[in-house]
């Protein structure tokens, strides 16, 4: 063996930070709303459940821009699944 090939060190996301990069869509909340935003007019079936995996809202969107979903259950984590014909997204939102 050579002595620089000794040691191999993967380096990923360092700083323990999450990246997500949904390409057109971005997924977040703010009191007791959670948006969605996107650029592209494909049809997008959103589904919101709370933390222990009920299905709290279910919506279909075909159209570009941002779309607001009131949440009037109680403090907590909420999952945000949005399905697209090519893509699967997934983000763990807080709701006030």
């Amino acid at each position: 063996m050579q002595p620089d090939q000794r040691f191999l060190i993967h380096f990923s996301n360092p700083l323990g930070l999450d990246e997500y990069n949904y390409g057109d869509m971005v997924i977040y909340s703010h009191r007791d709303m959670i948006y969605v935003k996107s650029s592209n007019k494909e049809k997008k079936e959103v589904v919101v459940y709370n933390i222990m995996g009920q299905e709290i809202i279910k919506q279909f969107i075909s159209d570009a821009g941002i779309c607001r979903i009131k949440i009037s259950n109680e403090t907590g984590y909420y999952l945000v699944k949005v399905q697209t014909e090519g893509n699967l997204i997934t983000r763990k939102v807080f709701i006030k």
